[in-house]
């Protein structure tokens, strides 16, 4: 993880590495394999199991539908969104380390400010978005502990009972509940991710902005960069020169900002 990339989305890849989205070049294949076991026992029965309960359970009523139907829905949704991020990994890399491509950190000292706001969002962002995804499963898994019933967070199918509490409950519950906190992990560190790479994007807009309205100044300051001495010979030519090269530079910019 460059500089530059570890400033941005640290927390976002790390959350993405501990659970197998984001491999390392070295484990490509160990992490995917981990990254597809973790799917498959954790993410997919979050709505398969309740669906199946409304599907095959009795007394099903539209009271209890509707109940359930919110994290059915949202939890699945989920699912296939997840499933891009696993089978692409080596896309999300490439995409992500394009932040750090020279042509994005060739940008000027007075420039500083611009991305340095870009860092600020992007990391108040994702530190914001986890909390609150946390504080919410956590709040969704206390809820069954304060009744008198040994009741599950969610309603699902089961070929066992639960309802006597014991161990079939607790190991229930916990699978269901970490299955749950592994779902908010990931979404805590996805969106902020899409959200923060469109951010940047917007970031080098800023920065092309300014490359064009300071065209002159910044060419004039290259030019005294650049000049030998008091010799006037040349002078219209050279910062001639200096300004078609800047402007090739912002083209190349916004063709690699829409890339």
């Amino acid at each position: 993880m460059t500089e530059l990339v570890r400033q941005l989305f640290s927390l976002n890849l790390t959350v993405m590495r501990l659970l197998g989205l984001y491999p390392t070049k070295k484990y490509k294949i160990i992490y995917k394999v981990y990254a597809y076991i973790v799917y498959i026992f954790f993410i997919v029965p979050v709505p398969v199991l309740p669906s199946l309960y409304l599907l095959l359970g009795e007394n099903v009523d539209l009271a209890l539908i509707a109940q359930n139907a919110f994290s059915i829905g949202e939890t699945t949704c989920f699912v296939f969104k997840l499933l891009q991020f696993i089978r692409n990994a080596d896309k999300i890399r490439k995409c992500i380390y394009l932040v750090e491509s020279p042509i994005f950190t060739n940008y000027a000292k007075t420039q500083d400010q611009i991305m340095d706001d870009c860092v600020h969002v992007c990391t108040r962002n994702a530190k914001f978005f986890h909390f609150f995804c946390i504080l919410t499963a956590g709040s969704w898994a206390v809820v069954p502990l304060f009744g008198n019933e040994y009741k599950l967070p969610l309603d699902v199918w089961l070929p066992y009972d639960t309802t006597g509490g014991g161990l079939p409950y607790t190991l229930t519950y916990i699978f269901m509940v970490t299955g749950v906190f592994i779902d908010s992990l990931l979404n805590g560190a996805i969106d902020p991710l899409i959200g923060g790479l469109l951010y940047y994007a917007a970031t080098q807009i800023k920065i092309l902005k300014d490359n064009l309205e300071n065209m002159s100044e910044y060419a004039e300051e290259q030019f005294n960069e650049v000049k030998s001495g008091d010799i006037e010979e040349g002078v219209i030519e050279l910062k001639s020169k200096i300004v078609y090269q800047r402007l090739k530079f912002c083209a190349k910019l916004h063709k690699t900002i829409i890339k």
